[in-house]
């Protein structure tokens, strides 16, 4: 992945906690996928889709690393990774930003992807489509069909990209992409602010963006923002954070009046694995508990801040 604003890859150290040991470098050893289901709050997306998008996430990680596409966790997902190492579990979708400076070789990444018949892309609003031919079943592609809109220079394509298997079911009608899928959107980088392509009002320093660094979803690590809580505050305000429905069901891709809200300690103490943080001279301590239990414990290289998340203490 290139460096863009200097990625940290930081040093191989030990780091001692409770009488524990755990390497700094990766942490690649995570505890084994640990999936509840709660009663409060059910998952919406069925247990046998949970591995397509783990799956998914990981072969676009490995070609956007191939084509040095940098990326981060954006969204719900990288609230889900503060605040449960994993996608929130209530969550429908994973949402990943890449820099538009890097959009012709992330093309390039999609295509590797779609040729090998496993895997397909819809644009989810552009008329025009720009993802036309990655669509899954097209016997013959134009691959750079894409260029021809890409190169006007038109600043209103929206170019939001959701990924999918081809073998997953398809949406419901006139929607014709997959279930469940992954959402790329852009961003954009004028110098001193990021934020998502077609999202103006959430406006992310680059001192807060800068450096990336990895986080962990699930079983894998994965890129993020130097500090989320700068885009937690951006999007959901200090503290807004609520455990309920989200209005929207991509399982069903329609408006759900289902707005189910629950006690966040609640989900904490009894649902699902939960985050708790502790400072450390060089970021922080983040352990993963289910009821009391110490699932893993990891090194990652974020500044707390005093209004900091407390990830489901509060609500």
């Amino acid at each position: 992945m290139p460096n863009h604003m200097g990625e940290t890859k930081p040093p191989k150290t030990i780091i001692k906690i409770r009488n524990e040991t755990f390497t700094r470098k990766e942490n690649n050893v995570l505890h084994p996928l640990f999936i509840t289901n709660c009663s409060l709050l059910p998952r919406r997306v069925p247990d046998s889709m949970f591995s397509d998008l783990y799956e998914m996430l990981a072969e676009l990680d490995r070609a956007f690393k191939k084509y040095n596409v940098t990326y981060v966790l954006m969204g719900g997902s990288l609230l889900g990774s503060y605040l449960f190492h994993d996608i929130v579990p209530w969550d429908d979708d994973i949402d990943l930003n890449t820099d538009q400076r890097d959009y012709e070789r992330q093309m390039l990444a999609f295509q590797e992807l779609v040729e090998t018949g496993r895997y397909g892309i819809h644009s989810r609003t552009d008329g025009r489509n720009i993802y036309k031919e990655f669509q899954c079943g097209i016997q013959r592609r134009n691959f750079s069909a894409w260029r021809e809109i890409w190169n006007n220079g038109d600043t209103s394509l929206f170019l939001q990209a959701k990924f999918y298997k081809c073998s997953s079911p398809l949406a419901r009608k006139p929607f014709q992409w997959r279930l469940p899928f992954i959402d790329v959107q852009l961003f954009v980088n004028n110098g001193t602010h990021v934020w998502e392509r077609k999202v103006l009002k959430e406006y992310i320093s680059v001192n807060d963006f800068y450096p990336i660094h990895n986080r962990p979803i699930s079983r894998g690590w994965y890129p993020s923002i130097r500090n989320p809580l700068s885009f937690f505050k951006a999007r959901y305000g200090v503290k807004k954070f609520q455990c309920e429905y989200y209005y929207y069901n991509h399982m069903e891709e329609k408006l759900t009046k289902d707005r189910k809200i629950v006690r966040c300690s609640d989900i904490a103490n009894s649902c699902y694995p939960a985050v708790k943080r502790s400072r450390h001279s060089e970021g922080a301590i983040e352990t993963l508990i289910y009821r009391n239990v110490s699932l893993h414990s990891v090194f990652i290289p974020e500044i707390l801040e005093k209004d900091h998340i407390e990830p489901l203490s509060y609500n």
